[in-house]
């Protein structure tokens, strides 16, 4: 037996006849081949979808780009309209602190004039008034009200003096000036009698809140209306 090894040889009946007359080496190189191209397909397809998704990519950062130009460009529109309008806001601020100093300024206003008018009729006959003198609240600071019999609380005193002859005409006068419908309270402080005899009576009126204008107040904003079966 020689050194050489043997190869295993069997007949196949019926098959088609083959002879491989090339030498393994050329079979090898075939498959090498095959294999080196498989891998730079494989190799160019990674570079390919590298490529795509590079560009993808930088396409994202581009629009966000734009995007981010045009919210700056908006924002630089805004502003410059802004300090076009920085004349009327400034307008409207003053106009709206104009408006609540004049809501406070006349939080104690009193109609004093159509106030004279109520009380001149309240005057009895054979009573004359004589001075007629106010001491009100300011926004800023109240009227210290000396308490009197009959007076309660108030934002105003007025101070009146009356001539008469007699002092009934002056306790009658007290009891109408109780029908003013802001009336706080009065009451006759001092009498004095006059050279020729007349009586000067001095009377300090209590006013209540009632008298005051209330102009220039908020308007309240109404209810919200609900329909029916809501």
């Amino acid at each position: 037996m020689s050194g050489v090894a043997q190869k295993d040889t069997r007949m196949v009946l019926g098959g088609s006849p083959r002879v491989h007359l090339l030498p393994p080496e050329v079979g090898d190189r075939k498959r090498g081949a095959s294999i080196r191209r498989s891998v730079v397909i494989a190799v160019i397809g990674v570079v390919v979808i590298s490529a795509a998704a590079y560009s993808y990519a930088s396409w994202l950062a581009i629009e966000a780009g734009m995007k981010n130009d045009a919210a700056l460009a908006e924002s630089a529109t805004l502003i410059a309209a802004q300090g076009e309008y920085s004349e009327v806001r400034t307008l409207s601020d003053l106009l709206q602190s104009l408006g609540d100093a004049r809501q406070v300024g006349a939080l104690t206003e009193i109609d004093w004039q159509a106030f004279y008018a109520r009380v001149v009729p309240t005057l009895p006959a054979g009573l004359t008034l004589a001075s007629f003198n106010v001491e009100a609240n300011s926004p800023v600071q109240d009227v210290e009200v000396t308490p009197l019999p009959g007076r309660t609380p108030g934002v105003a005193t007025v101070s009146m003096v009356a001539s008469t002859t007699n002092l009934a005409n002056a306790e009658s006068w007290v009891n109408s000036l109780a029908t003013l419908p802001d009336f706080a309270g009065a009451s006759i402080t001092s009498v004095s009698k006059t050279e020729t005899g007349e009586l000067l009576v001095n009377v300090e009126l209590t006013l209540s809140s009632v008298a005051l204008t209330n102009r220039f107040q908020p308007v309240p904003e109404p209810a919200p209306t609900v329909e029916a079966g809501s």
